[in-house]
C-alpha cells in the first residue's frame, strides 16, 4: 500500500549501545507509534538532540507530533518556519 500520510514524531533521548537501544520515555512512545502505525502512514522519528530542521524541511510532513511538551513553543516556531503546511500537535503527559 502506498504511503498516504507522513508524520514526524519528536521525542527525547535515545542511545545505541552495542546491539541494543536505550530510550527515555518519549522515545519509547515514538518507537511504538512507528512500529504500530497503519500501513499507509510513514512515521519518521527524531530525538531533540538529533533533529536537523534543514533536512526535515526537505520532507513534506502532514503532521508534526511533539511528545516533549516542555519544548512546545520552541518547536512551534521551527515548524512554522521549516514546515509551514504541516499540522503541529503537542502531547501533554504529566
Amino acid at each position: 500500500m502506498a504511503e498516504k500520510y507522513s508524520v514526524l514524531v519528536i521525542h527525547d533521548r535515545e542511545w545505541r549501545i552495542g546491539r541494543g537501544v536505550i530510550r527515555w520515555a518519549y522515545a519509547q512512545r515514538s518507537a511504538a507509534l512507528r512500529a504500530y502505525a497503519p500501513p499507509d502512514f510513514r512515521v519518521d522519528r527524531f530525538g531533540w538532540d538529533e533533529l536537523d530542521w534543514d533536512a526535515v524541511a526537505a520532507t513534506n510532513y502532514d503532521l508534526v507530533f511533539n511528545l516533549d511538551y516542555a519544548l512546545a513553543g520552541t518547536y512551534a516556531t521551527a515548524v512554522r518556519r521549516y514546515l509551514p503546511r504541516s499540522q503541529y500537535v503537542v502531547s501533554f503527559n504529566r
